[in-house]
């Protein structure tokens, strides 16, 4: 798979930009069809929609919310499930860094909020991503969105979860993936 986004220093998690990520894609293994992909998806995500998707990303700093609620100003609705769809594809391929992983899977999440867990057509990157060796604070952060949405989760930056994880105080109660991942394969038909 692709490569980790790595700190340079703590704190500090590099930002990718369009060439950054393009570079980063034909680095990796597997890069030519990860980047057809997004390019052969209906209506082809353009390198201005996917410029424009990368600048959301960039602010570490700046609350989880604000930016998924920049993603539904900046984007038609229409557009957004093609624009999630290359999202999950940059979360898998670890094209993004941490912080924009955070920000990404949150506008998954967000997207589909308001409807139950299970029917969220994102759930298998979600679920996947859980079977990842994953930073602490990220597994945290998916257990929070998929099981324990506390309301304040989404108003910390990257920058704030990334740094206050505590993990002295552990991670909520895994709970059945398998029974969701059902729940998700049930609903399909």
């Amino acid at each position: 798979r692709g490569r980790r986004a790595t700190p340079r220093t703590p704190g500090h998690y590099p930002v990718f930009s369009l060439s950054r990520v393009q570079s980063a894609l034909a680095a990796t293994g597997g890069s030519d069809l990860v980047w057809s992909i997004l390019h052969s998806m209906p209506s082809a995500l353009t390198q201005k929609d996917l410029a424009s998707l990368l600048s959301l990303l960039n602010d570490d700093s700046r609350p989880i919310d604000a930016v998924a609620s920049l993603f539904h100003r900046t984007f038609a609705k229409s557009e957004h499930f093609r624009l999630a769809t290359a999202l999950c594809i940059l979360i898998e391929e670890r094209a993004l860094s941490l912080p924009q992983r955070f920000f990404g899977l949150y506008i998954l999440f967000d997207l589909f909020k308001s409807e139950a867990t299970a029917t969220n057509p994102f759930l298998p990157v979600f679920l996947d991503e859980m079977n990842k060796g994953l930073e602490p604070c990220m597994k945290s952060f998916l257990l929070h969105l998929l099981c324990y949405p506390p309301k304040d989760l989404a108003k910390s930056s990257p920058r704030e979860l990334i740094s206050g994880y505590d993990e002295t105080q552990g991670t909520p109660p895994t709970p059945d993936f398998d029974q969701l991942r059902k729940d998700y394969l049930d609903r399909l038909g």
